[in-house]
């Protein structure tokens, strides 16, 4: 069986499933992830675990990528797909596409294919960093993917995602 990921609004075959070289979730680690659980093809503690996303993603200023029932969507989809009764989820969200700066962006901005654009003014730059002080950061595209293992699915790359993973089964 072929294994399916959603990312960035997209179900994909796994070996398609990439994120830009300038994500920052990719340059540093600029993203939330969350695992859980798969029994019986049921999510262990759906709920909780999209709390603590939700949480996490408020915590470091992530816009989340779609709604809940949106996400829950999602996963339920790639789980589908994938055929996964037993195993992982893994969501990932990133704060998207950006030129590589140190410079948080002052809000989330919704995916986009192709460059990315030139840095917006007034952007806030993280204390303490190489570009503290400079007039401007880069706006951002924030990303999450999703994909399912065998025996795992998930959820993750650059704003929203879902993904299959080997796992325990």
């Amino acid at each position: 069986m072929s294994r399916i990921a959603y990312v960035n609004g997209r179900y994909l075959p796994h070996g398609e499933a990439m994120v830009h070289i300038e994500d920052r979730g990719y340059q540093f680690s600029d993203g939330v992830y969350e695992v859980v659980g798969v029994k019986d093809g049921r999510l262990f503690d759906e709920e909780q675990h999209l709390d603590r996303l939700e949480r996490s993603l408020g915590e470091i200023a992530i816009a989340p990528p779609m709604s809940r029932s949106a996400l829950k969507s999602v996963v339920h989809e790639t789980l589908r797909r994938n055929r996964i009764e037993n195993g992982l989820v893994y969501i990932q969200v990133t704060r998207g596409v950006a030129p590589p700066e140190h410079a948080v962006p002052p809000r989330s901005v919704p995916p986009r294919r192709g460059r990315p654009p030139p840095p917006p003014a007034g952007a806030t730059p993280l204390a303490g960093s190489p570009t503290a002080g400079s007039p401007g950061a880069p706006a951002r595209q924030p990303g999450s993917t999703a994909v399912p293992r065998s025996g795992c699915a998930g959820t993750g790359a650059s704003r929203t995602a879902t993904r299959p993973s080997s796992g325990p089964s």
